[in-house]
C-alpha cells in the first residue's frame, strides 16, 4: 500500500459522512424504539434500508429473501 492509498483508508473510528443525517437517525431510533443505543441505531439503519429497497425494487428483495442462506438476515415482520 502506498502513501497515497493509505490516506484513502477509513480510520478505526467511523466518521459520519453527513453528521446531520446521523443525528436524525439517532433521534428517529429514539422515538421509534424508546432508546437509541448504538446497536439499536444500527438495527434501525438496516431496517430502513431493507424497507426502502423492498418498496423500490420488490422483485430484487423477494428473490434475495427466497434464498435459504439469507433467511437469518431478513427482518422479523413481527417486530415492525
Amino acid at each position: 500500500m502506498n502513501a497515497e492509498s493509505e490516506g484513502n483508508c477509513m480510520d478505526d473510528k467511523k466518521t459520519p459522512l453527513v453528521p446531520e443525517l446521523d443525528e436524525l437517525l439517532y433521534k428517529f431510533t429514539e422515538l421509534l424504539t424508546g432508546e437509541a443505543t448504538p446497536e439499536r441505531v444500527e438495527m434501525v439503519k438496516i431496517w430502513c434500508l431493507y424497507t426502502h429497497m423492498s418498496k423500490a425494487m420488490p422483485p430484487l428483495v423477494q428473490h434475495w429473501a427466497s434464498e435459504p442462506e439469507h433467511f437469518e438476515a431478513r427482518p422479523d415482520p413481527g417486530n415492525h
